[in-house]
């Protein structure tokens, strides 16, 4: 039964920046991916980046996480928080890239004048799949190329991009204008 979703990508991309719209993300001590992010601008808001799934760091500042047995890691504070989120995020992914499993979920807010730093994704195995919402300028993927030694570009609202970004060194260029929220869906190295 689908609660959310039609299949019909452009119509699922609006739904999603709608819920992630509503949420609360944490940054901070539950996601130091932040470490990622350049704020270019004074009067932008600060981007976040925020875990959904598990973790293992068992304490969220003097409170103890809640243990998952099935995933042996700790939930995630959101995670914990909205459980009805895990259903949402396979019912979108089901739809649009269903032969892909995950674990894993990290949601980037990126608001005008961020941008995001040329990184891998260190915890992450084999490939994800990046999805983009929003109305915004700018905000495009870039992804090394090794064969050309250049980067190729993605607007990732168009359709979900998947790569293997521990392999591939990638970055999002300056949000000129607007919000750009991002799904990673990926498969975590468990170090626990």
């Amino acid at each position: 039964m689908n609660n959310y979703f039609t299949g019909h990508w452009e119509s699922d991309s609006s739904i999603m920046l709608s819920i992630l719209q509503d949420l609360t993300l944490y940054g901070g001590q539950e996601r130091a991916g932040t470490k990622f992010f350049i704020k270019n601008g004074t009067k932008s808001t600060k981007p976040i980046s925020c875990k959904f799934g598990t973790t293992f760091r068992c304490m969220i500042g003097k409170r103890k996480r809640t243990y998952c047995e099935i995933e042996k890691g700790y939930l995630t504070k959101l995670r914990e928080e909205e459980p009805e989120l895990y259903h949402i995020f396979k019912e979108f992914s089901d739809f649009h890239f269903s032969d892909f499993k995950w674990t894993d979920i990290t949601i980037n807010y990126m608001p005008q004048s961020t941008s995001m730093k040329l990184h891998f994704d260190k915890i992450n195995v084999g490939d994800s799949v990046l999805c983009a919402f929003g109305d915004y300028e700018g905000g495009n993927t870039f992804i090394e190329n090794r064969e050309k030694h250049k980067y190729d570009i993605h607007d990732a609202r168009l359709e979900p991009l998947i790569f293997n970004g521990a392999e591939k060194r990638h970055f999002v260029n300056i949000v000129k204008k607007g919000n750009r929220f991002s799904l990673v869906f990926y498969n975590s190295l468990k170090k626990f």
